[in-house]
Order: structure tokens, then C-alpha cells, then sequence
């Protein structure tokens, strides 16, 4: 069943993820992540990160070694049966 109910939510919040990532602000970023997070990105992290103080180390991270970055959305892909969305950014 192909519920399109959940569309205004993951359009807005792809909005939102976009916003705070380009914001820089660690805490707007964090809002919108659930407190038991785990967060894989081996690419740039050695570990996978769970909760927000791990990823709060991170997102820091980011911030200090890319000062200037800025994230343009690629594509968003919805899946609303799973209630979930992929945003490509880069």
C-alpha cells in the first residue's frame, strides 16, 4: 500500500536536514535525530557512532575540518510504506 499521507513529512524534513546541515549548528542537527542513534559513516568515522554525544563529536568534526561547507540535495528518493527517505546531497 503506497500510503502518500507520509509525503508532507519527509518532504519537510528533507527540507529541515538539508537546513541544518548548512546552518552548522551542531544542536539544530541533532534535534533531528533520535537520542539511541546509531550512525554509520566509516567513509570519514572509524567506528560506527551511537547516540548524540558520539555523533555530536562528529558533526563537530565536520565543522572544524570543512568550515566553509555548504550540502546541495542531488535527489530524494521516499519510500512512505517504510515511513523513511533518502536525501543524496553533496
Amino acid at each position: 500500500m503506497n500510503d502518500i499521507s507520509y509525503y508532507p513529512f519527509l518532504e519537510k524534513f528533507c527540507e529541515r536536514w538539508l537546513g541544518a546541515w548548512n546552518s552548522h549548528d551542531t544542536h539544530t542537527v541533532l534535534e533531528l535525530l533520535h537520542p539511541d542513534i546509531s550512525w554509520d559513516d566509516r567513509t570519514f568515522w572509524t567506528h560506527i557512532m551511537h547516540g548524540h554525544d558520539e555523533v555530536r563529536c562528529y558533526v563537530d568534526r565536520i565543522w572544524g575540518v570543512m568550515h566553509d561547507v555548504e550540502f546541495d540535495e542531488i535527489q530524494r528518493f521516499f519510500a512512505p510504506d517504510a515511513c523513511r527517505a533518502l536525501v543524496l546531497f553533496r
